[in-house]
């Protein structure tokens, strides 16, 4: 069964943040969590017509502003050695910067 959803413009009336904005949230307004056709909002709850995953309502799920920091590498361990981050050749290892002769 296919469900027909009448569709939305982003404009900036109608845009996934615009409940954080105005400070109202945004009811009858529904779009895909795993965002396949970008920014589309609908206007009837339902499943996407791409992924057949249920709809959510604009404002229902916070907005997440992660931001994470890599560990730094010990240095002094590399001892100025290259690898393949892909391990292509097991722990083989090089002298010299450069792409890896079998993945690139």
């Amino acid at each position: 069964m296919k469900h027909k959803h009448k569709e939305l413009q982003h404009t900036e009336e109608h845009s996934c943040c615009s409940c954080e904005e105005t400070g109202t949230e945004q009811t009858n307004v529904y779009f895909c969590p795993m965002k396949c056709e970008g920014k589309k909002v609908y206007t009837a709850s339902g499943n996407c017509p791409v992924c057949h995953m249920h709809l959510v309502p604009v404002g229902s799920v916070p907005h997440k502003h992660t931001h994470h920091k890599h560990k730094e590498h010990n240095k002094q361990y590399s001892g100025g050695r290259y690898y393949c981050p892909m391990r292509c050749e097991g722990n083989k290892s090089y002298d010299e910067p450069g792409n890896c002769p079998v993945c690139g």
